[in-house]
């Protein structure tokens, strides 16, 4: 798991015991944990993955919200985690797993650390 795995269990178990409440601060919190590095903080990959999981309702303690801005990041997330809950043996073959959730459009940057972190924690699993 790396920084941005991390990062996502971080602010997620933030998010449930509700300091912060607001799902952009706890990941800003939990990405600053994680690196001194202020690229690294502002990749919007990893975030976006994140922030649109809550959106999306899939964060416990994270109340949908419409009002997240939606990105790209943010909806291969969401197609990651439909994915797996669809085959979870794709768990084991991440390159394989991006082709299923977003097709060869993008290069991954991220997002599928933050999945599949969240998913191994179990903050995410099967419907």
């Amino acid at each position: 798991m790396g920084m941005y795995g991390r990062a996502a269990i971080s602010a997620a178990q933030m998010l449930e015991r509700g300091v912060p409440s607001n799902p952009e601060t706890a990941w800003n919190r939990a990405i600053a944990r994680e690196t001194t590095s202020s690229e690294s903080r502002r990749k919007s990959c990893p975030r976006g993955a994140f922030l649109e999981l809550c959106a999306a309702g899939l964060i416990p303690g994270c109340d949908a919200k419409a009002s997240l801005v939606r990105s790209a990041n943010g909806d291969y997330a969401v197609h990651l985690v439909k994915a797996i809950r669809g085959d979870e043996a794709l768990l084991s073959d991440r390159a394989r797993l991006w082709r299923v959730a977003a097709g060869r459009r993008k290069k991954e940057n991220g997002q599928i650390d933050v999945v599949t972190a969240l998913w191994d924690e179990g903050v995410i699993g099967p419907e």
